[in-house]
């Protein structure tokens, strides 16, 4: 009678020592998105409301590397103002927003900016 039941409890016990648990795969980038972030909130009213979209890293048509993502925090009055998007450059280490409606460098804005999601989409 007991070898009828040794299969049916060494069978689990040996599938659950074959399954390994492997470990998910760390973001080579968490470190630099975590100083942009560090570098975004710096500039904030209330740096602690800050939400982020995910980042990513793209390089523009003159080869430079940038950070991009969204930032929406609340102002002055206590209330969220919406996603602004804006662009890290890695090289010269410029931090710069999308510009608004009421911006007066637009265009020199989406031109820093460009190739990030949120910004004017520049060619040469």
């Amino acid at each position: 009678m007991r070898r009828r039941y040794l299969p049916l409890i060494a069978l689990p016990m040996l599938a659950a020592a074959a399954t390994k648990h492997v470990a998910p795969r760390a973001d080579p980038n968490a470190a630099l998105f975590a100083k942009v972030r560090a570098i975004v909130t710096d500039g904030l009213k209330d740096p602690e409301s800050a939400r982020f979209k995910p980042f990513s890293v793209v390089v523009d048509g003159d080869g430079n590397r940038k950070v991009c993502g969204a930032v929406n925090a609340k102002n002055t009055y206590g209330g969220y103002v919406g996603f602004t998007a804006f662009a890290y450059k890695l090289e010269l280490g410029d931090l710069i927003f999308a510009p608004q409606p009421d911006d007066d460098d637009a265009n020199s804005a989406n031109r820093a900016g460009s190739g990030c999601p949120g910004f004017g989409d520049w060619h040469r």
